[in-house]
């Protein structure tokens, strides 16, 4: 991917990424590049949290990695994990722009209240980043999830 962003002709690229995907974690590219994220949710999985299976991930996975995100949400001051997903991408210095998914208007609306929102801080994010395991490709990528 570095190789990529580093294409002196490459004005403008778009990526899947969320607070459990470390594939992105890299250093800014060059200043005039626009990265926009999409998945901050990964496909709603990071909100509907224990409601729903995950694919490729065992319950007891799932409801450890949820329960990591719910707490560290309200040790942020964060509303939810909704807020707190879209907090860490806002913070990651390379990201310009979200494309974030609502089916009504009250979703719409609410996720237009948390891109207004402070990202995290630097340290903020380590933080997360620290305490959430690493997510095996096979749930970062929906290509790769049985239907």
């Amino acid at each position: 991917m570095q190789r990529a962003l580093d294409l002196p002709d490459l004005g403008y690229v778009q990526l899947p990424c969320n607070i459990l995907d470390r594939r992105w974690v890299f250093e800014a590219p060059r200043p005039d590049l626009v990265v926009t994220v999409r998945s901050a949710y990964l496909q709603g999985l990071l909100v509907a949290g224990t409601t729903v299976t995950w694919p490729n991930l065992p319950d007891a996975e799932r409801d450890a990695v949820v329960a990591t995100l719910d707490r560290l949400a309200a040790e942020l001051g964060r509303d939810s994990r909704a807020d707190l997903c879209i907090a860490y991408l806002l913070s990651l210095p390379w990201v310009t722009s979200l494309v974030v998914g609502a089916e009504t208007e009250r979703q719409l609306r609410d996720n237009a209240d948390l891109v207004r929102r402070k990202p995290l801080t630097e340290s903020e994010r380590e933080s997360v980043l620290a305490a959430l395991p690493e997510m095996p490709d096979d749930l970062l990528d929906p290509s790769r999830w049985t239907r």
